[in-house]
C-alpha cells in the first residue's frame, strides 16, 4: 500500500502526492486549507476527470480552482492574480515546473496554451477543466494562459449595446447593419482593443507575470528531453507572440519549440510577419527561438460571413476587429483567409475549414475551434507526431 505524504509550505498550503492510484492517473493534488477534495469522479476510457455536473456533456458550473491547479497561470494587468477563484502565485508556477520536470518521463510534451482575450476566467477555467485529462493521457502535460485584462466584458457591452442602438433604426439585417455597428463601436472598442493587445504585451516586460513564467520554466526544462508546444486560439496568437520575443532574451530558456498552432488568430499580418515569420523553418533556441513550422488553423471567408458576434453583427468577431477595432480601416488580419493570399512560407500550412473525410477542421464559427473534434485531434497529432492513443471525442469539447 502506497500512503499520503504531507509537505507543509511557507505559502500555507498542504503540498499532497499519492503515486500510483488508481492505475496512476492522480499526479499531483495541491490543497489549500480547509478545500475539500473532489468526492466523485467521472471516467471514460480510463481517464478520470474533476466531479461535474454536466447535461449533455456541458459543464453546468465553474470548475473549482483545486480541479485545474497546476495546469493555469492566472495572469491580470501583466502581473501574478493573487486573488479571486482563479488565483496565481510565483510560487504556484516553480512548483508547476518543478512537477513537470519529475513526470517528464510521463509527460514528454509540454503544451502551452493560450485562449482567446474575450473569454471570462470561468469560460477559460471551464476549457481547461474538460480538455485537460484527454492530453494527459496522450502524454502532453497542458499549461494555460489564462489572462484577464479586465476589459472584456466592457468590450463585450459596447458590442452588444451599440449594436442594439444602431440596428433599431434600420428595417432589417443587412451589410449596411453591419457598416452601421462598425462606425458605432469604433472609437471605444479601438480603445479597449489596444488596451488588450497592450496587456497581453506587459505580462511579458522584464518582470511580468508571463516572463517570470518564461524563466521558471526555462530554468526547470533545461537539460531535460521534453518538447515544448504553443497552441493559441484568437488574440492568444498576440500573446503567444510576445511569449516568444521573451524566450529570445531569457538567458536560461534553452528548450526548442517542438510545434506552434494558431486558431482564428486575431494578429494582424504585420505582428505575424514581426514576431512570427522570420522563426519559421528554425530549430533549436538561441539568440531568436525557432519555430519548426506554424500551423494556421482558419475559416473560409464564406464562413467569416455567415458567423455572428451578436444577433446583430452578422460577420466574425475577426471582421470587426479588422473594419473597427485595429486603427487603420480594412487592417490585414492574419486568421483571414481573405488576407492570406500573400503570406506564403515553406513552413506555414494554413488549413481552413473542410466538410470532407480529410479535413483538419470542422469549425465553422471563430469561437468553434477548440470545440471541434478534428481541429483538436489533429492538434493532438501534430503535438505527438501520430494518431493520438485517446482522442477526443465530441463530449470532451461540448463546454
Amino acid at each position: 500500500q502506497n500512503s499520503w505524504g504531507v509537505d507543509w509550505g511557507n505559502n500555507g498550503f498542504a503540498h499532497w502526492t499519492y503515486d500510483d492510484w488508481a492505475a496512476n492517473v492522480m499526479d499531483a493534488w495541491v490543497f489549500r486549507l480547509a478545500v475539500p477534495a473532489p468526492s466523485a469522479f467521472a471516467v471514460r476510457g480510463g481517464i478520470v476527470d474533476g466531479a461535474t455536473d454536466t447535461s449533455e456533456g456541458t459543464v453546468s458550473r465553474a470548475p473549482r480552482r483545486i480541479e485545474i491547479a497546476g495546469h493555469f497561470v492566472h495572469v491580470d494587468d501583466g502581473t501574478f492574480a493573487t486573488s479571486g477563484n482563479y488565483h496565481s502565485s510565483e510560487n504556484d508556477v516553480r512548483e508547476t515546473a518543478a512537477l513537470v520536470k519529475a513526470r517528464a518521463a510521463k509527460y514528454p510534451h509540454l503544451l502551452f496554451y493560450a485562449h482567446g482575450g474575450l473569454n471570462s476566467t470561468k469560460a477559460s477555467a471551464t476549457r481547461i477543466e474538460a480538455m485537460k485529462e484527454v492530453y494527459k493521457a496522450n502524454g502532453i502535460y497542458p499549461y494555460h494562459f489564462m489572462y484577464d485584462t479586465g476589459l472584456a466584458e466592457e468590450l463585450k457591452d459596447i458590442i452588444f449595446g451599440r449594436a442594439e442602438k444602431s440596428e433599431s433604426g434600420v428595417g432589417g439585417f443587412s451589410d449596411w447593419t453591419d457598416k452601421l455597428i462598425e462606425n458605432a463601436t469604433r472609437k471605444l472598442g479601438t480603445l479597449i482593443w489596444d488596451e488588450m493587445k497592450r496587456d497581453a504585451e506587459t505580462a511579458f516586460d522584464v518582470g511580468g507575470a508571463g516572463h517570470r513564467t518564461a524563466e521558471i520554466f526555462g530554468a526547470a526544462l533545461d537539460g531535460s528531453d521534453i518538447k515544448v508546444h504553443l497552441v493559441g486560439h484568437s488574440t492568444g496568437a498576440v500573446l503567444h507572440g510576445y511569449f516568444l520575443k521573451a524566450l529570445d532574451s531569457i538567458q536560461a530558456w534553452n528548450t526548442p519549440i517542438s510545434s506552434c498552432t494558431l486558431l482564428a488568430s486575431a494578429a494582424t499580418v504585420d505582428f505575424y510577419k514581426e514576431h512570427y515569420k522570420d522563426r519559421l523553418g528554425q530549430s533549436g533556441a538561441g539568440t531568436r527561438v525557432g519555430i519548426p513550422e506554424l500551423q494556421n488553423y482558419c475559416l473560409t471567408d464564406t464562413l467569416e460571413r455567415d458567423d455572428t458576434v451578436t444577433p446583430l453583427y452578422r460577420k466574425s468577431l475577426l471582421y470587426l476587429v479588422s473594419n473597427a477595432f485595429e486603427r487603420a480601416p480594412q487592417k490585414p488580419i492574419f486568421g483571414m483567409q481573405k488576407f492570406n493570399k500573400d503570406i506564403a512560407h515553406p513552413n506555414l500550412v494554413t488549413h481552413y475549414t473542410r466538410i470532407d473525410d480529410q479535413a483538419m477542421t470542422r469549425s465553422r464559427t471563430h469561437g468553434g475551434f477548440d470545440n471541434d473534434v478534428s481541429t483538436m485531434n489533429n492538434l493532438l497529432r501534430t503535438i505527438l507526431g501520430h494518431d493520438p492513443a485517446i482522442p477526443f471525442m465530441e463530449s470532451d469539447l461540448n463546454f
